[in-house]
């Protein structure tokens, strides 16, 4: 029985990765403080006390006046300015580097799980760790948003990660938005790859893979990827969910996302604690 698995954040941790957003943002103050400094400025949704925990959220939550005074520009003005177009690049590009010094963490692995020859994944990690640590072949994985690929990598378009947020508006009952704004909250949205996993889901099916059973294993289904959940239920209807949970709080948080995004309507999910 050939299964796919989801593979979240959480599966990298259990590996003791420091690969969270808290360890992002450590990596971030110690490498480019400057740059900390100023993401916690425009973004005060990205949270210092719950350690940028919803850091990809936050940043669909721009600080308006915030912005207007960091860039000395009048408040309110429709003009564009390119210091956002710096602000995004130096954001990229930290992420890139904390991607890539995690790579370099990934090669000798406790190992946790044992897989089959013939089961899929799809990653939402930026990590190698399936590769590495666990001897996947490449051709059973889908790296979703992008993975550390070598250590000397000097594109870092390849690493998705934002909001699903529409900008703001100005002013309430407003259909006009600010300029600037929509720019850089525009910029920081997450692309998101549908085509890319239907396109892969296919081609194992043409390997003659037939999945019978969707395991997920450190993903939190949260809200903003509930596109590539309600796809998976189109595409592989009525095959089980295994969901595993670290604690009680852990299980009833998914169990609410579970029913939210429709998987609990469209296949039976079984829990399975970690």
């Amino acid at each position: 029985m050939s299964k796919l698995y989801i593979i979240g954040n959480g599966f990298d941790l259990k590996h003791d990765l420091p690969s969270s957003y808290y360890d992002f943002a450590k990596f971030c103050k110690t490498t480019n403080c400057e740059l900390f400094e100023t993401i916690n400025l425009l973004f005060p949704q990205i949270s210092i006390e719950n350690l940028w925990s919803n850091f990809e959220e936050g940043l669909g939550q721009v600080d308006l006046k915030r912005l207007y005074d960091f860039f000395y520009i009048p408040y309110k003005a429709n003009i564009r300015d390119d210091k956002f177009l710096e602000l995004q690049e130096k954001l990229r590009l930290c992420f890139r580097d904390w991607v890539i010094s995690l790579k370099k963490l990934t090669g000798n692995l406790q190992k946790h799980y044992v897989f089959d020859d013939n089961d899929c994944f799809v990653s939402f990690n930026y990590t190698d760790t399936l590769e590495t640590g666990y001897d996947i072949k490449s051709n059973r994985i889908l790296h979703i948003h992008g993975f550390a690929k070598s250590e000397d990598e000097d594109f870092y378009a390849d690493y998705l990660f934002g909001h699903k947020q529409s900008p703001q508006k100005t002013e309430e009952n407003s259909d006009s938005f600010d300029y600037l704004s929509k720019d850089l909250i525009n910029s920081l949205r997450k692309d998101f790859q549908i085509q890319q996993l239907e396109d892969k889901i296919c081609l194992w099916k043409k390997d003659c893979i037939t999945l019978e059973k969707i395991v997920v294993l450190g993903h939190s289904l949260n809200e903003i990827d509930d596109d590539y959940m309600q796809e998976l239920i189109t595409l592989l209807p009525n095959i089980p969910w295994f969901v595993e949970y670290l604690d009680y709080e852990d299980k009833c948080h998914k169990m609410n996302n579970i029913v939210r995004n429709g998987i609990a309507k469209h296949s039976q999910v079984v829990f399975i604690k970690s």
